[in-house]
C-alpha cells in the first residue's frame, strides 16, 4: 500500500511516514528540505527560492544579491 500510495520524498525517493514537508511544488522529509548551496536546514520555514531551488537568507545574497554602487555592500533580501 505504502509503495503505491504513499508520499516519496523529491530528496531522496523514499516513502513518507509522518510529517509531509511541501515547499515549493514538492514533497519532503523535514530533514531533507535544506539550502541548495550550503545544505543546512533553514533556521525556520523561511526561504528564498531561485530557479526552482530553496535557499537561505546568507546565501542567497552571497550568490544573487546586488551589491550598492557606492559603498559596494550586499543590497540584503530578506524574508
Amino acid at each position: 500500500y505504502l509503495r503505491v500510495y504513499a508520499s516519496k520524498c523529491y530528496t531522496c525517493q523514499g516513502i513518507i511516514q509522518g510529517e509531509i514537508l511541501s515547499a515549493l511544488g514538492r514533497k519532503y522529509h523535514a530533514e531533507h528540505f535544506v539550502c541548495s548551496h550550503c545544505q543546512r536546514p533553514f533556521p525556520s520555514d523561511m526561504f528564498l527560492e531561485r530557479d526552482g531551488k530553496p535557499y537561505c537568507e546568507r546565501d542567497y545574497n552571497a550568490l544573487f544579491g546586488v551589491k550598492c554602487a557606492g559603498c559596494l555592500q550586499d543590497i540584503m533580501v530578506t524574508t
